[in-house]
């Protein structure tokens, strides 16, 4: 049987990059099982294929099916966790939308404010990125891209009703401070 066994190294790799990125992006609490969803799948990949391989060569046509129901049983508990990550994800996904009035409208409206709001935190963490990037700290690389990725991605909806109307304060009092002999303009 000719196959090639994977580089563990390359695996590890990915696992600790894209768990720094998971953690930098407060990942659990949008999906919780998302940490355990990757690194189970990523054990599949890793572990399980390659040990599957080495089963069939040496085992029987018996021994072979129970093996592949083995690897499926994996399979199917990483795919029960990936499910249940993806359905909190998404329950926190309409929660938000529904916050804004489940109109496409707001949400680009608070996206951009959102943006807006965050230029100078996403410069600052930037820059962060950028000094571990130059000393060759990739997990804090990802990290700060995760930071970034929850930034932007996590907002609140703009209030339109209280978006600069002042009527809206109940102590706002219309022209006050002015004086009727001031030459002054006033603008309203």
């Amino acid at each position: 049987m000719d196959y090639e066994f994977q580089d563990y190294r390359l695996y590890n790799n990915i696992r600790w990059l894209w768990n720094a990125y998971l953690i930098g992006a407060n990942a659990t609490w949008y999906a919780p099982n998302s940490t355990i969803c990757f690194n189970n799948a990523l054990n599949i990949a890793q572990y399980d294929v390659d040990l599957l391989v080495i089963k069939y060569m040496y085992g029987d046509v018996r021994d072979n099916m129970l093996n592949t129901t083995y690897f499926i049983s994996n399979i199917s508990d990483v795919s029960y966790s990936c499910l249940d990550a993806g359905e909190n994800l998404y329950v926190y996904a309409m929660y938000k939308f529904r916050l804004f009035g489940e109109d496409w409208t707001n949400v680009m409206l608070g996206f951009l404010q959102n943006l807006l709001k965050m230029t100078l935190s996403i410069n600052k963490i930037n820059n962060k990125l950028q000094e571990a990037d130059d000393a060759g700290r990739f997990d804090e690389v990802y990290y700060h891209f995760g930071r970034i990725t929850q930034l932007v991605l996590d907002y609140d909806p703009v209030v339109l009703e209280d978006a600069g109307n002042p009527l809206s304060d109940p102590d706002f009092v219309y022209g006050a401070g002015a004086e009727d002999d001031d030459d002054s303009e006033i603008y309203y």
